[in-house]
């Protein structure tokens, strides 16, 4: 897990250059982030889609984590602030809803080892060997961009 206001701290690695440059391009082409539409998936390039999410803060379920197998998350948080709860899978045993291959995801019954807060202006990269839930602790609203990057 790594929380950065620069997505340089996160994509370090020369192979990383083009999921920086198709996020950045991403961000540019939408100045003031006004235009996204809530729950919506757009795909942007490499394979790499943006899901844009306007959503209460607090989990209702504080026991329901979720991972993926083809993709890692990265959240940017546009307004409010975000907490991110998450447990490593290796240590997750009790599967709640088995993995959906359509939709990449797959809940887990447990309770989170850590979180994190991620605030506006601020990425995390979550690689897929997390199970996490964002929007964890009640903070208010938060608005918020998942980008959803192929595992290399």
């Amino acid at each position: 897990m790594i929380v950065a206001d620069n997505l340089k701290d996160i994509f370090n690695r020369e192979e990383d250059k083009n999921i920086i440059l198709a996020i950045e391009t991403y961000l540019a082409q939408n100045p003031g982030l006004t235009n996204f539409k809530p729950g919506e998936k757009e795909m942007i390039s490499n394979g790499i889609a943006a899901i844009a999410i306007q959503a209460e803060s607090g989990a209702t379920n504080k026991n329901l984590l979720e991972a993926h197998k083809k993709f890692c998350d990265l959240h940017y948080t546009l307004q409010g602030s975000d907490t991110i709860a998450y447990k490593p899978v290796s240590n997750c045993s009790h599967i709640n809803k088995s993995y959906n291959e359509e939709g990449d995801y797959l809940l887990y019954d447990e309770a989170p080892d850590k979180t994190l807060t991620v605030a506006p202006g601020n990425f995390c990269f979550i690689p897929n060997e997390f199970a996490h839930m964002a929007l964890y602790d009640s903070h208010g609203p938060v608005s918020k961009l998942v980008f959803k990057i192929p595992v290399l």
